[in-house]
C-alpha cells in the first residue's frame, strides 16, 4: 500500500500492514531471513519477493493488533488499494483473500457474511468500534489476510476465530489501522538516503546465470512446505515442475509425472516421514533412479544426454529437503 494513506512524509513508500503477530521481532530488528512474497507479481524483475526495510509501528494484540512495515523496495506494479467508504452492514458479504498457513492462495467465497457483534462472539480486541464480525469458512494460519466487500474495496484484516464450531470470525477494521497508523506514525521521520534508495532503485543488470530445472517430488501431507518450496524457486529464477502447476484435469496423472522427471535436470525430493512412506514418492524417486542409471550408462558409452547440463561425468544427482 502507498504510504500517503498513513501521511504525505510517506508517500511514495511501499508499506505492508499485516497482523501483529504474523512478522516477528520488535522495532529494533527482524530476522534477516525475512521476505515477503507477492504471487501475482511473480514475473516482475523482483520475482515479486522482497524484504522488510524496517517495522515501523505495532499496535498490540489487546488493541487494535496490527503491525506496519516500510519494505526495502517495491515488489513490482501493484494497483492503488480501494478502502471501503463505509462499514459492512449485518447480512453484507465479505471475501476473505489469503495464503492460510503460507500455502496456496485461497479465496473465501461461500457462506459469508457480516454478522452484528455478540455476547457469544467473543474477540480480544479492546474497543468494539474496531471490530468487524464475520462469518466464514477460514482456515488456522489466515491471520493478516484481507478481507472485501462485494464490491471488492478492502474492509479489514482477518485477525482470528471467535467461534470455530460456528466459523464466527473477526477482523480489525481498515479505517481504524489507518487512523491509528497515523497516530503512531507522526512523529517518525525517514532518512533522505533510505527514502531515495526505495524510491529509486539502482537498476540492476541482467542476470547471465543460468540454474538447473527441477522436479518436485513430495508427500501431499507436506504440501505446505511443497507450495513455499515452489515459490521461493520461483521467485528465484528455477523453473521448477510442480504437479498443482504442471497436472490438469484431464490430463494421465503417470505419463505427466514420468515426462516431467525426465524434462527436467533435477528432481528436489522433500524427505519427510511422509514421503518416506509415500508409493507416489517411492515411484518418483524410481523413475529418477532409473534416469540417473541411463545417464550414467551415456557417459560410459561416449554419449551425451540432450538434457544433461554440467560435467558429464557427475551422476544425476537428486536433493534432499529435511
Amino acid at each position: 500500500m502507498d504510504g500517503r494513506v498513513v501521511g504525505e512524509s510517506f508517500a511514495g513508500l511501499p508499506l505492508f500492514f499485516t497482523a501483529t503477530h504474523v512478522i516477528p521481532g520488535d522495532l529494533r530488528s527482524l530476522p534477516k531471513y525475512l521476505r515477503v512474497m507477492f504471487d501475482a507479481l511473480a514475473d516482475a524483475p523482483t520475482g515479486g519477493m522482497v524484504g522488510i526495510e524496517r517495522l515501523l509501528a505495532v499496535s498490540p494484540a489487546d488493541e487494535r493488533s496490527y503491525s506496519v512495515s516500510l519494505l526495502d523496495q517495491w515488489p513490482g506494479d501493484i494497483s492503488e488499494v480501494r478502502l471501503t467508504p463505509r462499514d459492512p452492514q449485518p447480512g453484507d458479504p465479505v471475501f476473505l483473500v489469503g495464503y492460510p498457513g503460507g500455502r496456496g492462495l485461497t479465496v473465501s467465497l461461500d457462506d459469508t457474511a457480516t454478522l452484528p457483534l455478540a455476547a457469544g462472539a467473543r474477540h480480544a480486541i479492546y474497543s468494539d468500534d474496531d471490530v468487524v464480525m464475520y462469518r466464514a469458512p477460514v482456515e488456522p494460519g489466515s491471520s493478516g489476510s484481507g478481507i472485501f466487500n462485494e464490491n471488492w474495496k478492502f474492509v479489514g484484516l482477518h485477525l482470528a476465530a471467535a467461534d470455530r464450531m460456528r466459523a464466527v470470525n473477526y477482523e480489525v477494521r481498515m479505517p481504524s489501522v489507518i487512523a491509528d497508523a497515523k497516530r503512531r506514525l507522526a512523529g517518525i521521520l525517514l532518512e533522505d538516503s533510505v527514502v531515495a534508495r526505495i524510491k529509486n532503485p539502482p537498476r540492476e543488470q541482467p542476470s547471465t546465470r543460468t540454474y538447473a530445472s527441477v522436479f518436485i517430488s513430495y508427500s501431499h501431507v507436506d504440501s505446505g512446505f511443497a507450495d513455499r518450496l515452489f515459490n521461493m524457486l520461483r521467485s528465484s529464477g528455477i523453473h521448477a515442475w510442480y504437479d498443482k502447476e504442471a497436472i490438469l484435469p484431464g490430463y494421465d496423472i503417470y505419463d505427466e509425472i514420468s515426462t516431467g522427471i525426465h524434462a527436467q535436470d533435477k528432481v528436489l525430493f522433500c524427505c519427510s516421514d511422509a514421503a518416506l512412506k509415500s508409493g507416489w514418492v517411492d515411484a518418483e524417486l524410481d523413475r529418477a533412479l532409473q534416469k540417473e542409471h541411463q545417464l550414467f550408462k551415456a557417459t560410459r558409452t561416449g554419449g551425451k544426454p540432450a538434457r544433461f547440463r554440467g560435467n558429464p561425468l557427475s551422476p544425476w544427482t537428486s536433493m534432499v529437503v529435511s
